[in-house]
């Protein structure tokens, strides 16, 4: 569902005649007015992921998980998102979608903490993987909010 890149709909964006035909032609490929429980959802399809598996490969509180699965969790913390995005195996463009739709700072290479993590997934690390390069290197857990319950 996501073959095309940011800057091929930038380009077809670019020769459309007019924006409305554009965002009704490519709608599938756009995030903007999909809540973060349907790209969620939609991502779980895709992959063919179970939402038990991903909750608990997330290390996320259960009931937490399934708040921000069904949509009743709106403010969801970067570091959760990014908890997910490792429970389901996501790549960089995919995670940083993720963060798009939950309102969150996407990745940013200039972050030490965040060249990290985008290296991490990059390479195709697991989360726990990522816990330990990001202890060894003396940054911030991505569990830290989840310690502090």
């Amino acid at each position: 569902m996501w073959e095309k890149s940011t800057e091929e709909l930038a380009k077809e964006l670019f020769r459309s005649k007019d924006v409305a035909s554009y965002l009704k032609e490519e709608k599938k490929y756009l995030v903007g007015g999909m809540t973060l429980a349907e790209y969620i959802k939609l991502l779980l399809e895709e992959k063919k992921l179970d939402s038990v598996e991903v909750r608990k490969s997330s290390g996320i509180d259960k009931t937490y998980v399934y708040e921000i699965f069904t949509g009743k969790k709106k403010n969801v913390s970067r570091d959760k998102l990014l908890l997910l995005a490792f429970a389901m195996g996501l790549n960089l463009e995919e995670t940083q979608r993720l963060l798009h739709v939950g309102g969150r700072c996407q990745l940013y290479s200039r972050d030490q903490r965040d060249a990290v993590i985008m290296f991490c997934i990059y390479h195709g690390n697991t989360v726990m993987q990522t816990e330990e390069r990001l202890g060894e290197m003396g940054f911030d857990s991505l569990f830290e909010d989840e310690r502090q319950k």
